[in-house]
């Protein structure tokens, strides 16, 4: 069985999910007045609660960001295409034997945007001189 994080109070409607495959306890979606609705808005400015046991690393095939090696001009190993995010602590982590400590990501000075002052080769109706 996989682990699925759940906000504190809404354990009994996850379990229920889990359980019977029906949503809300079996009941109507809750209403803005209802005690089960939380705004993801409030949600995320008063974060609650914490650190329940060891988190887990989540895999997934793409950041969304880079669908190509080398499409942007960051060069990519094809075998490890995700950034990491280095960690501080591996005590802290389920499997530290899947943290990285390295990235494949190399930057392309060559493939950086530049400015210039000298003259454009867009047309004076959309460029206005400063």
């Amino acid at each position: 069985m996989q682990k699925v994080t759940v906000k504190p109070g809404f354990e009994a409607a996850v379990q229920f999910f889990m359980e019977t495959g029906i949503i809300w306890n079996g009941g109507a979606v809750p209403v803005i007045v209802d005690k089960m609705y939380m705004s993801i808005v409030d949600e995320m400015r008063k974060p609650t609660g914490k650190p329940q046991g060891k988190y887990w690393i989540t895999r997934v095939p793409t950041t969304l960001t880079i669908l190509q090696a080398s499409s942007t001009g960051l060069p990519v190993d094809p075998l490890h295409p995700l950034p990491i995010f280095p960690e501080d602590d591996p005590k802290k982590c389920e499997n530290p034997n899947e943290l990285e400590f390295e990235t494949s990501f190399k930057l392309d000075e060559e493939a950086q945007l530049a400015h210039s002052d000298g003259a454009t080769t867009l047309p004076s109706t959309i460029i206005k001189p400063v």
